[in-house]
């Protein structure tokens, strides 16, 4: 038996462990131990084949019999040798080739490479399907449909396929979906001519740090929908085991139940939601592809357009602004099979980190109500944190998508300038220079699997941005070990232990994945960052008399104390900081050479006050501190994805990974790495009171 394959078993419709022989051994050993009456199997995961084993005796012995000794193999070697036109490669070949590389000849270099290439895109779809097919014959060959069912799944037809088995166990289910991996409908899985890349989210963890079985989003019944991963309600609505209508159903339940506790959303699109889940329904059934964002609900920024509904900016005066059309990233996302449901609350015009406005009010953090939920983008955590939303669409121009992610417990992206689509304009009116260059458009999910998705989505040019560059989806590989660097006190802030364990957990994470981490100080970083706040408030300055007027007092307070901060300047200095900026792209572009990944804090403390921001000048100038690597990283137009680590006295514990401009690949890859190994800490229940263990220290 070859210890390299991969195994799964099942105790009856329960499936009980995969991995290798070892693990799975030892899982059916722990049946047996336990006195289970249901039959096991076990399967190996390359074939589909049922294997049986002697499952008598110590696991020791098990797993000896199970696994004897192999002989010495070569890297790349295959099993029973490869035949050429020209020559038969076989052990003995291979082992002179490891011994003289030098010498081997032509012929042999290129049955070597042939070798070691891997099946055809075709053969591996179709060995996909046979092996879920014998697969099915042992452990579903009495249920019902299950003849029609099989025609389908070798006839490729994906939605008719899942329908017919939607009432069968739910391991069986989940089991035919991970064996058949990518192999569904390919019309489902492409995007405007490029390939869609599925990843699959990381455990689900409790608030103890305990693994729940299964990742986020296993349930099965409608009312628990709300739970699911955007990959996984995708995938569910693009196969047909579940509607669109029902999908958003759920998430509007949800909406109701939790929205009244925390005031995260403002203006709810119930009815064009039901109407776009039922046309989508309709199209799905009449034999359309697809999108691959099928079924899939999210919520908005209320300044971002989506048309018929007003984007108010959170400001009075602009209550009355309804679009005519969606912004182009709310565009592409329904294009793709989503659906807008919900408007997010934010600060007036997002000027805040705490997030608050005329028209709505406070929203509310769920992990603890003393506590601020962060902002601008806060309303779009809170939704993603407490099931409201699977997906949250926002902005960032200092961290605005991610810090709610960090203090709610989920995930964001800030992409690249010039990655996404954005309408920057306020109303009628185009935006100044910096507005042009700073914020972008971004998002916020419970996993980074989610992120990865909705990246390869929403990349791509629009006429009605020209900034946006069809910069590719992935940069050139990295040579091994990538080295990163560990921004541990950015601006010289040393971070709270909290956040100091954080990073030390994640950097002993991706240490053990092969990643090389090293305490490192990006450049110039309190320089920059001067440069950033004088750069945006000079901007600031010109519109002073018209922000007045639209302004709340506590919208104005803010405006002071970073003015007071960050002095604006007159034209001849604007202009020098503009070409300050240049010299600083280039020395962190210098950096990236280097280390091209950075691993640091979203915020150096684990969570601020409610109004903490308009506190007094000494608190504002601390939390602007505190978040500086945010500045930074959107100053500077960098990638950024920031997800949760842990929980600690009851909050989530956040950190981000930052790369060189259109190299999201980079910080996605890792961050993927880290919720693999670490969690997934949301969807929660919002808490009704503070607990004890939530006063900042």
């Amino acid at each position: 038996m070859d210890e390299i394959k991969s195994y799964f078993a099942f105790a009856g419709q329960q499936r009980i462990g995969s991995g290798d022989i070892g693990t799975v051994l030892a899982a059916a050993k722990e049946c047996l131990d336990r006195g289970e009456a249901a039959p096991i199997l076990i399967f190996e995961e390359e074939s589909g084949r049922q294997v049986d084993f002697d499952l008598s005796g110590s696991l020791e012995e098990l797993v000896a019999r199970a696994s004897p000794p192999q002989g010495r193999q070569g890297p790349g070697r295959p099993r029973l040798g490869v035949v050429g036109a020209e020559v038969t490669l076989m052990p003995r070949h291979w082992d002179w080739l490891e011994e003289q590389p030098l010498r081997a000849s032509g012929t042999i270099r290129r049955l070597v490479d042939a070798a070691m290439k891997s099946p055809g895109e075709a053969a591996l779809r179709r060995s996909r399907v046979e092996a879920t097919g014998r697969f099915l014959w042992s452990m579903a060959g009495d249920r019902e449909n299950f003849e029609e069912a099989t025609r389908a799944l070798y006839a490729a037809s994906w939605r008719k396929f899942y329908r017919l088995i939607a009432s069968w166990p739910e391991d069986i289910v989940a089991q035919v979906a991970r064996m058949l991996g990518d192999v569904e409908d390919a019309s489902a899985a492409t995007w405007e001519g490029g390939r869609i890349e599925f990843l699959s989210p990381g455990p689900r963890r409790e608030a103890g740090g305990s693994a729940s079985r299964g990742a986020v989003g296993t349930d099965t019944e409608s009312g628990a929908l709300w739970r699911r991963s955007a990959v996984e309600i995708a995938r569910s609505v693009g196969r047909g085991e579940i509607s669109a209508t029902k999908v958003v159903e759920a998430q509007l339940g949800r909406i109701a139940a939790v929205n009244p506790r925390v005031n995260a959303l403002t203006i709810v699109f119930a009815e064009r939601a039901r109407e776009l889940a039922a046309e989508l329904d309709a199209r799905l059934e009449a034999g359309e592809a697809p999108g691959p964002l099928a079924g899939l609900p999210f919520t908005v920024k209320e300044n971002i357009d989506v048309a018929g509904f007003a984007t108010s900016h959170g400001v009075a005066a602009m209550k009355g602004m309804v679009p005519a059309r969606d912004a182009p990233l709310v565009e592409r996302l329904r294009r793709a099979g989503a659906i807008p449901v919900a408007h997010s609350n934010l600060p007036d015009f997002s000027l805040r980190f705490h997030t608050k406005s005329q028209l709505y009010g406070h929203t509310i953090n769920p992990w603890d109500p003393a506590l601020s939920p962060g902002g601008s983008s806060g309303g779009e955590g809170v939704a993603v944190a407490t099931g409201m939303s699977p997906l949250g669409l926002g902005n960032d121009a200092g961290g605005s998508v991610r810090i709610p992610a960090a203090l709610g417990g989920v995930c964001s992206l800030k992409p690249s300038y010039g990655r996404f689509p954005s309408d920057r304009s306020v109303g009628p009116r185009d935006v100044t220079l910096a507005s042009q260059l700073i914020p972008v458009e971004g998002f916020l999910a419970r996993s980074v699997a989610d992120l990865h998705l909705i990246y390869q989505v929403a990349s791509g040019p629009d006429p009605r941005d020209p900034r946006v560059v069809p910069a590719p989806l992935r940069g050139p590989e990295d040579a091994a070990p990538i080295r990163i660097a560990l921004a541990l006190a950015p601006c010289g802030v040393r971070p709270h232990p909290g956040i100091a364990s954080a990073l030390a957990r994640a950097a002993e994470v991706l240490s053990a994945k092969g990643y090389v981490v090293e305490e490192a100080e990006p450049p110039r970083m309190a320089e920059l960052v001067e440069v950033y706040g004088r750069m945006i408030m000079t901007e600031f300055e010109q519109s002073r008399g018209l922000l007045q007027r639209l302004l709340g007092e506590e919208s104005r307070r803010y405006i002071e104390y970073a003015s007071a901060l960050r002095k604006p300047t007159d034209l001849r200095g604007y202009l020098e900081l503009t070409a300050h900026r240049q010299g600083l792209q280039r020395d962190w572009a210098l950096f990236f050479e280097t280390y091209p990944l950075i691993l640091g804090p979203v915020l150096t403390e684990p969570a601020f006050p409610v109004d903490y921001d308009i506190a007094g000048p000494a608190e504002h100038e601390a939390l602007t501190r505190s978040l500086c690597l945010c500045s930074a990283s959107s100053f500077l137009g960098l990638s950024a994805v920031s997800l949760p680590v842990g929980i600690a006295d009851g909050r989530p514990l956040g950190v981000q990974l930052i790369s060189a401009p259109y190299r999201e690949d980079r910080c996605l890859r890792a961050a993927s790495e880290l919720e693999g190994e670490l969690g997934i800490f949301t969807p929660i229940e919002p808490r009704t009171h503070s607990p004890a263990s939530s006063r900042r220290p």
